[in-house]
């Protein structure tokens, strides 16, 4: 028994504390794939670096000199079928699905927002933003090796136009800033993409704003649809700034 203290970047887990073993997650950028973990401070810090399955599910942690202290199988839902952890390993690794982190007293996995059972594949709670999320509201995902649901939200994917430097930024920062009235413009990504020139004319933006663009997944709740004053247009927006997840970006000639 025992307290164990955590601490969030956002909606990802950042560090967390139990007495005096303490452990930093280092993940990819924009991402819930993890990197690496740190454990421990000062001159007991040790790194040691996850090796995932195709869709972030750690498989293994390593040393620096590559040899293995946990490693697990599981079956396709993410139940975990053996685990073994080497003795120098003081603090267990309970990373799973993207964005999950195993519960040990339940055998549930804690999904930011809900639990998940990987015993059955699904959801202990319906979909917190109800029927949005699809009709089954206890579904986790189409399946588990393509899909992620990190925040356990039904995620949209959108797409945004923007220049050359527009994009670079982007890129950089892993966000997309709020312009105007504090909100970003966007399309569904489901949609052919424009050309340059109808980009620029159906959404009035500044000559060469339309030749490349970024898509996303946003949470399909942040989603409204607003009225443009410029051409008096509905279009999709997004409140504050996007945070990317699972960004994919493309410069036309």
């Amino acid at each position: 028994m025992g307290e164990t203290r955590f601490t969030w970047d956002g909606l990802r887990l950042l560090h967390e504390q139990r007495f005096t073993q303490t452990s930093l997650y280092l993940y990819a950028d924009a991402s819930h794939d993890p990197l690496a973990r740190v454990d421990g401070i000062g001159e007991h810090q040790t790194v040691r670096y996850y090796h995932n399955d195709l869709n972030g599910l750690p498989e293994q942690l390593t040393e620096t000199d590559g040899s293995v202290v946990w490693q697990a199988r599981y079956q396709v839902w993410g139940n975990t079928r053996e685990e073994i952890s080497g003795t120098s390993l003081a603090e267990p690794q309970n990373l799973r699905f993207q964005g999950q982190y195993l519960d040990r007293e339940t055998g549930l996995h804690y999904n930011t927002f809900r639990f998940y059972d990987p015993d059955v594949g699904r959801f202990t709670t319906p979909d917190p933003i109800g029927l949005l999320g699809g009709l089954n509201l206890y579904q986790y995902a189409p399946n588990p090796i393509g899909w992620v649901d990190p925040w356990g939200w039904t995620c949209v994917r959108v797409r945004h136009y923007t220049n050359k430097k527009g994009l670079e930024g982007i890129k950089e920062s892993g966000v997309i800033k709020a312009r105007d009235n504090n909100l970003v413009y966007v399309e569904p990504a489901r949609k052919k993409p424009m050309s340059v020139r109808d980009a620029e004319e159906k959404y009035q933006i500044t000559k060469g704003k339309g030749w490349n663009y970024v898509e996303t997944d946003v949470p399909e709740e942040l989603l409204t649809w607003k009225l443009n004053p410029r051409y008096h247009e509905y279009e999709l927006t997004v409140k504050g700034e996007i945070t990317l997840k699972n960004p994919t970006f493309t410069k036309r000639k």
